[in-house]
C-alpha cells in the first residue's frame, strides 16, 4: 500500500534547513526506498526549491549545513528523477498551485487521490479539513508513519483474513497512479485446456480489473501487460497455434464492459540451462512491486479469498523484471 505525503512550503525555507537537514534527509531516504509517494506542485516544485536553497546556503556560509548537504542534494535529485523510473516512481506532479495549500489539497482529493498526511515545519500552524499534519521532528514516531513502516517492513498480508472492503482499500491505494501494470504469473499459461482453472482465474480477474480501473491518473486506457511462461506444446497441434490459442484465452480474462483495459500477453522461457528462472508471481505497479504469494488467482470461483492469498511489498530491483521480459520471448498485443 502506498502512502501519499505532501510537504509544506515551510520545509523549503532557507531558515529551516540548518536545523532540520538531517530530518529531511532521513525522510527522503525513506521516500526513495519505501512505499511513499510525494505529491508536489509541478510549477513550484518543492524538491527543486530545496535543492536551490541548499546551494544558496552553501555559497553564503559553507558551514551552515552539516557534511550531509551534498548527500541531501544527491538524494533530492534521485527522488525527483524517479518520476521516470517505472516501479520506483516516488513523485507525482499536480498542475496546481501549492501556495494555497487548502485548495491544493481539495483539488487532489476531488481527483480521488488520498492524502495520508502533510509534513510541516515545527513552527508552522497548518490546518486543512480532513488531512492530518505531522511535524517533521515527530515524523519517525508518528502513528501514521509507524503504521506505514509496519506494512512495508513486516511484509505479508493474508487477504483471506481481511474483510473485502479493507482489501480493496489497500490495493486501490497502491494502484492509483498506475496507467501501466505488469502481472507476472508462473501458472497463468496453465488455463489453456483447463476450464475449471479458467473459471477460477476469471473470478480473480474480475476482482483485479475492478481494482485496476480505480487508477486516478489515466486519461485513456489502462495498459495491462501479462508475462507468463510458454504454454506446454500440444503434440497434436502446431506450436504457434497453441501459443495463439493460449494467448486468446488469457486475454479473454481481462475483458471488461468498460473497455478501459488494453491487455497484451508475453510468453517467456522460465528456464535457463534447465534451471528455473521465473517461478514467483508479481504485480509491478508504477510506485511499488507486490509479491503475490500463491499467484494472482486469489479468489475461488464463489468469490471467497483462497487461504494463503498473500500480498507483500517486494524489494527487488527493476533489472530483474527487465531481464524476465527480454529473455526468449514472444509477444501478443
Amino acid at each position: 500500500m502506498i502512502y501519499n505525503y505532501l510537504f509544506s512550503s515551510g520545509l523549503s525555507n532557507k531558515e529551516f534547513l540548518p536545523n532540520h537537514s538531517k530530518d529531511l534527509y532521513q525522510i527522503l531516504k525513506q521516500v526513495k526506498r519505501e512505499n511513499i509517494v510525494m505529491i508536489v506542485d509541478r510549477n513550484k516544485n518543492f524538491l527543486k526549491k530545496i535543492f536551490l536553497q541548499i546551494k544558496e546556503l552553501q555559497t553564503e556560509d559553507p558551514l551552515a549545513l552539516d557534511s550531509r548537504a551534498k548527500d541531501l542534494r544527491s538524494l533530492i535529485t534521485e527522488v525527483f528523477n524517479s518520476k521516470n523510473s517505472f516501479g520506483k516512481t516516488k513523485i507525482h506532479e499536480i498542475d496546481d498551485d501549492a501556495d494555497n495549500l487548502e485548495n491544493f489539497c481539495k483539488n487532489i482529493k476531488n481527483n480521488g487521490i488520498d492524502i495520508d498526511a502533510i509534513i510541516t515545519a515545527d513552527d508552522e500552524n497548518i490546518k486543512v479539513d480532513g488531512v492530518k499534519n505531522i511535524k517533521i521532528s515527530e515524523f519517525q514516531f508518528h502513528n501514521i508513519e509507524e503504521k506505514r513502516q509496519d506494512i512495508y517492513d513486516n511484509g505479508l498480508i493474508d487477504l483471506s483474513n481481511i474483510q473485502r472492503n479493507k482489501i480493496e482499500q489497500l490495493l486501490k491505494k497502491s494502484i492509483w497512479n498506475s496507467e501501466t501494470i505488469y502481472l507476472y504469473d508462473y501458472h497463468l499459461q496453465k488455463i489453456y485446456n483447463n476450464h475449471h482453472l479458467y473459471l477460477e482465474w476469471k473470478t480473480s480477474f474480475e476482482f483485479w480489473i475492478s481494482i485496476f480501473t480505480e487508477c486516478k491518473t489515466n486519461k485513456g486506457k489502462i495498459k495491462l501487460n501479462i508475462v507468463t511462461p510458454f504454454p506446454k506444446d500440444d503434440p497434436n497441434e502446431d506450436r504457434e497455434k497453441t501459443y495463439k490459442k493460449s494467448m486468446e484465452k488469457i486475454k479473454s480474462l481481462a475483458k471488461d464492459s468498460s473497455g478501459i483495459i488494453d491487455c497484451s500477453v508475453q510468453f517467456m522461457d522460465s528456464r535457463i540451462d534447465n534451471t528455473e528462472f521465473m517461478h514467483d508471481r508479481f504485480l509491478l505497479l508504477k510506485s511499488c512491486i507486490f509479491g503475490l504469494g500463491r499467484g494472482a488467482d486469489l479468489l475461488n470461483s464463489d468469490g471467497s479469498f483462497k487461504p494463503g492469498s498473500l500480498v507483500k511489498h517486494e524489494k527487488i530491483p527493476i533489472s530483474f523484471f527487465n531481464k524476465i521480459r527480454n529473455f526468449n520471448k514472444i509477444e501478443f498485443n
